[in-house]
C-alpha cells in the first residue's frame, strides 16, 4: 500500500495536540439529573447542573426533550450524570448525593419561614410591647400565620373569627369609612387602577423579603448566561418569601427599571430555574394569579402550599384592592405581606395621601 503523501498542514496541526487541562469540563459542560418535586405538585423534575451549580430546571420532560430545551438556550454540552462526569465537574461522583443537594435547596426555597415572634414594633406613637393592644389583621396568610407575636387564634385570619381594626367595615365591604385624618380621603380610591405613586425608598433588604433578602442563596446557582437586566429581575424575584406575591411592576421597579414591566415579564417567562427563582410568586398588577411556565393550576397549588389564601386574594382582585394599610404602624403593604393591616386601598397614592408610609418590609411601589 503506497504511503500517503506528506501533508505539512496535517503535521503542523498534529504537533499542536495536547492533553486537555484539568477542570476543562467544569468550565464548559453540564450534567442533567432527574428528581421528584419536593412539593409533590409538579411532574418529575430534571435539572442541569454545571460546575458552579444548578443552571436549568424543567418539569415533566424526559432526557431527550430536556436536552433539546437545554440546547435551544445554552451552548454547553449536556452530559448524563455519570460518576466520571460528576467528578470532572467538581461534584461528588454519586448521583444520589447531587439529588439530595438539589432536594435540600428546593425544599428551602419552597418552605415558608417559621412564624414571626417579634414582640415589639415601631408605630407612630412609639414601640408596642408584647402586652400592648394590637390591631387585628387581614392579610393573605393562612390562619396558622402569626404576626408580631399575636397568636393566630386571636387574629381574624382569612377564614376564622376575629374583630376588625377600627375604621373599617371588614375586608368584604366595598366601601370603608374615612381615614379619620382631617382632610383625609376615603380609604378606597374611587379612581381606576392607575399608576401608583412612588415612595418606597431604596432597595435594601427587608426582614420580610425586601429586595436583596434572597430566599435562596444565589451563590449556589449558575446564572452566568443572563443579561444584567435578567439577572436583576431574577435577583429581585428571589427576594419574595414563600407565601407572598408581588406584581410585575414591583419586580421591574426594584430591578432598577420601573418602566420595563413587559421586559421583566419576558425575563420571568424565560426563567431558567423556576421554583429556585420563585417566579410563581409574581402576579399581574390586579392581583390575579396570571400565567406560569408550568401552567396556572400549578401556580395556584404552589401558592396554596405556601399558605397563601387564594380565596381572599381572588376577593381582593375582584374588588380591585391592591394595598392594605395598618393604622397602628402607619404602614401600607402588599396584601400578602405579614405586616399588612385591614384598611383597603386601590392605589398606593391614596394610601400616601392618607398619611401612610410604604412598608419597609414589602416596599410597595
Amino acid at each position: 500500500m503506497p504511503t500517503p503523501p506528506h501533508d505539512p498542514l496535517t503535521t503542523a496541526l498534529r504537533a499542536l495536540a495536547t492533553t486537555a487541562p484539568a477542570g476543562l469540563l467544569r468550565d464548559v459542560a453540564a450534567v442533567h439529573i432527574d428528581l421528584p418535586d419536593p412539593a409533590g405538585i409538579l411532574p418529575p423534575l430534571r435539572v442541569a447542573v454545571t460546575g458552579t451549580g444548578p443552571a436549568f430546571l424543567r418539569a415533566g420532560l424526559d432526557a431527550a426533550a430536556f436536552t433539546a430545551a437545554w440546547h435551544a438556550r445554552f451552548d454547553r454540552p449536556l452530559l448524563p450524570a455519570t460518576p466520571g462526569a460528576l467528578r470532572d465537574l467538581g461534584h461528588d461522583p454519586t448521583a444520589d448525593h447531587l439529588r439530595d443537594h438539589l432536594r435540600r435547596i428546593l425544599t428551602h426555597a419552597l418552605t415558608p419561614a417559621p412564624a414571626e415572634t417579634r414582640t415589639q414594633r415601631d408605630t407612630p406613637e412609639g414601640p408596642l410591647g408584647p402586652d400592648a393592644a394590637k390591631p387585628s389583621r387581614t392579610g393573605l396568610r393562612a390562619p396558622d400565620a402569626r404576626a408580631h407575636g399575636t397568636p393566630a387564634s386571636s387574629r381574624p385570619g382569612l377564614h376564622g373569627p376575629g374583630s376588625r381594626s377600627a375604621g373599617t367595615r371588614g375586608p368584604g365591604s366595598r366601601d370603608l369609612e374615612p381615614s379619620g385624618r382631617p382632610g383625609g380621603t376615603g380609604a378606597v380610591d374611587p379612581g381606576a387602577d392607575g399608576a401608583s405613586a412612588s415612595g418606597a425608598g431604596g432597595s435594601g433588604a427587608g426582614a420580610s423579603g425586601g429586595p436583596g433578602a434572597s430566599v435562596v442563596d444565589l451563590g449556589v446557582l449558575d446564572l452566568s448566561v443572563l443579561t444584567p437586566f435578567e439577572a436583576a429581575v431574577l435577583r429581585t424575584t428571589a427576594s419574595i418569601p414563600p407565601g407572598q406575591t408581588r406584581p410585575y411592576t414591583w419586580v421591574a421597579a426594584h430591578a432598577g427599571r420601573p418602566g420595563a414591566v413587559r421586559a421583566a415579564g419576558t425575563a420571568l417567562a424565560r426563567n431558567p430555574l423556576p421554583l429556585l427563582i420563585p417566579c410563581h410568586r409574581v402576579t399581574p398588577a390586579d392581583g390575579s394569579p396570571g400565567r406560569y411556565i408550568f401552567g396556572p393550576d400549578a401556580k395556584a397549588r404552589l401558592l396554596a402550599a405556601e399558605h397563601l389564601d387564594l380565596h381572599r386574594a381572588a376577593d381582593l382582585t375582584r374588588r380591585r384592592v391592591r394595598f392594605l394599610a395598618d393604622p397602628a404602624t402607619g404602614h401600607v403593604c402588599h396584601p400578602t405581606c405579614p405586616h399588612a393591616g385591614t384598611r383597603e386601598y386601590r392605589t398606593l397614592a391614596a394610601a400616601l395621601i392618607d398619611g401612610h408610609r410604604p412598608c419597609p418590609h414589602c416596599r410597595p411601589t
